[in-house]
């Protein structure tokens, strides 16, 4: 049977009991015992769907043990899951803590015998918050580690209670996966297969390839650069890996793009995406740090498996169709992305090197957040200013300041910030390649709204500030009959510090800023009005006064001395997570 799930990947073969299961191939590691835990929030289609892309595994059912942590979702996910799949039970975990996890006597699920899939038992357990993919990992950990000490009964089936597992309890492997993913039938037993080549590999990781570009590969080997902190696809010189990176990156062409991969790589770090843990090496070195969140949790526990003894390898025949990181990119999740870096960096440095790793991290933060409040992202750029405090004083968790502003209809927003009306001008910030189309499409969008309210005569001048690389720049706003004045600009200060008095003179009620990207500074004051091409018919308003300005800049000045005080005493961190 096929499943398709709705948001256009292709169909999964699954071949269900009694249909006839894919043949194992010999020395894949096929009598090993596989734990496989998911982490979902509000994404149905996707839960259900990746279900299926384990069960078309090569891999046999009856040895593997599927746990879906739930993070509190409420999009239904937990309704579809338990429709399609009918799995054994679900167990609510009545805690928000996601390093103390309390798991309830379990539920029936469906009232069938077994799941649908034929897995060895599968469990979902529905957290009360969400803990992100962090919290939801470690809560996988944790059922993992109760049903081991036989606090949790996975029913007469599973391997668990057939003996199957090995001495001293647990499976062999753990094995996690993302749920927006999708998986060809051989990645697990490609895992496998390295896995059981050595005993000392804790981790397997696999080769990330383009879920919308199947041949293209956008991720391998990932490095930690021992002289920044930063985590980057090449070893730098005096890195173990040097010489033999270089060499296999010259005979293989790149470390991405359209290449042949296969074989193995010792590497720093591999994603959690899809990736394959040792059970014993886990209790050793412990669950996630559970203050992560999200973002380089996966990194961190990489970086401390080697420090236990362990290789981390890369598998590039073992792959994981998955949306690239970048196309994902917002900015709450630069501030996970930032902080826990940081925090990464002061595990593994030491001396002089971490405080210069991480006033190197800090000034960039608050570099970056000062840049972001004169380009008119005044909520991205508390951000940033938050992301650096919240490094310094250790702050976990999930971040606090809400979603920012919200979306509202372009009138609404207009309107909230007095950019509505043939006296007020609004400036539209283009520097991007398609953002002179973008313009029109927001003038377009706010013609229809203003028209079906009836006040298609509040419709305010625009003004197109275009930077002189953008196409079409020399005649923006001259079609349609003009409608729109511009202010052309380039790419260097002196341009854009002349081009400021036209603006002054133009004194804008509000600055259209697309997708967040903006690196024309405009001084005026009034409000910005945030539009993201998902959806141009509504925008994100904020205020943008002397007053903000001034609160921001109080603040910032405040983190700035914090963070040269922190510089100075800066000192190594100690490994956190349970059984570490």
């Amino acid at each position: 049977m096929s499943i398709a799930s709705s948001t256009g990947r292709r169909a999964v073969a699954v071949a269900l009991p009694g249909e006839g299961a894919p043949e194992v191939g010999a020395g894949s590691g096929s009598d090993a015992r596989v734990f496989v835990i998911v982490v979902t929030f509000n994404r149905k289609a996707h839960a259900v769907q990746v279900l299926g892309a384990i069960a078309s595994q090569a891999h046999d059912r009856g040895l593997m043990d599927v746990v879906m942590i739930d993070n509190a979702g409420t999009d239904g996910t937990l309704e579809a899951v338990v429709a399609r799949w009918k799995p054994e039970r679900v167990i609510q975990n009545r805690t928000p803590q996601a390093s103390e996890p309390r798991f309830e006597r379990p539920d029936a699920a469906s009232g069938s015998e077994r799941n649908a899939a034929g897995f060895g038992s599968l469990t979902i357990v529905r957290n009360q918050a969400n803990l992100g993919g962090c919290g939801g990992f470690n809560t996988g950990f944790a059922f993992i580690d109760a049903v081991s000490r036989g606090e949790i009964d996975l029913g007469e089936r599973s391997p668990s209670s057939m003996g199957g597992w090995r001495s001293g309890g647990g499976p062999d492997f753990l094995w996690l996966v993302d749920d927006d993913i999708d998986l060809p039938a051989d990645a697990l037993p490609q895992l496998l297969r390295a896995m059981n080549s050595d005993e000392k590999i804790g981790i397997v990781g696999s080769r990330m390839v383009n879920l919308n570009d199947r041949g293209h590969t956008y991720e391998t080997t990932i490095y930690l650069d021992h002289t920044s902190g930063q985590l980057a696809p090449q070893p730098t010189k005096g890195h173990r890996c040097f010489g033999s990176h270089f060499a296999w990156e010259k005979q293989v062409g790149g470390v991405h793009g359209r290449f042949d991969y296969s074989g193995q790589r010792d590497v720093d770090i591999v994603a959690a995406c899809s990736m394959l843990a040792r059970w014993s090496a886990v209790q050793k070195v412990g669950f996630w740090d559970d203050r992560f969140f999200i973002y380089c949790d996966d990194a961190d526990w990489c970086l401390r498996m080697a420090s236990a003894g362990y290789r981390v390898v890369l598998n590039l025949d073992a792959v994981v169709y998955h949306i690239p990181w970048l196309l994902k990119s917002t900015p709450e999740r630069s501030y996970y992305a930032q902080r826990n870096a940081a925090w990464m960096s002061q595990k593994n440095f030491r001396g002089a090197r971490l405080k210069l790793v991480m006033f190197r991290k800090l000034k960039g933060m608050l570099r970056d957040s000062l840049r972001a409040m004169v380009m008119r992202r005044q909520y991205h750029a508390e951000i940033l200013r938050r992301t650096a405090q919240d490094a310094i004083i250790g702050r976990g968790g999930k971040l606090d300041i809400g979603n920012g502003p919200k979306p509202v209809a372009l009138r609404t927003g207009f309107a909230q910030v007095g950019a509505l009306g043939a006296g007020a001008t609004v400036a539209v910030l283009c520097n991007q390649p398609e953002s002179l189309l973008w313009a029109r499409q927001v003038r377009d969008n706010l013609r229809m709204q203003l028209a079906e309210s009836g006040e298609s005569g509040r419709e305010p001048g625009w003004l197109l500030v275009v930077r002189n690389d953008v196409a079409g720049h020399g005649c923006a706003g001259e079609e349609d009959g003009g409608w729109a004045k511009r202010v052309v600009y380039g790419g260097h200060l002196a341009s854009r510090l002349k081009k400021q008095l036209r603006l002054l003179r133009a004194a804008p009620a509000a600055c259209v800023v697309f997708e967040n990207t903006n690196d024309m500074p405009v001084l005026t004051m009034g409000g910005n009005l945030h539009v993201d091409l998902k959806d141009a018919t509504v925008c994100q308003p904020e205020r943008d006064g002397w007053v903000e300005r001034a609160q921001f800049v109080g603040r910032w000045l405040g983190t700035a001395a914090r963070a040269g005080w922190f510089t100075l005493r800066c000192r190594p961190q100690e490994s956190r997570g349970k059984f570490g």
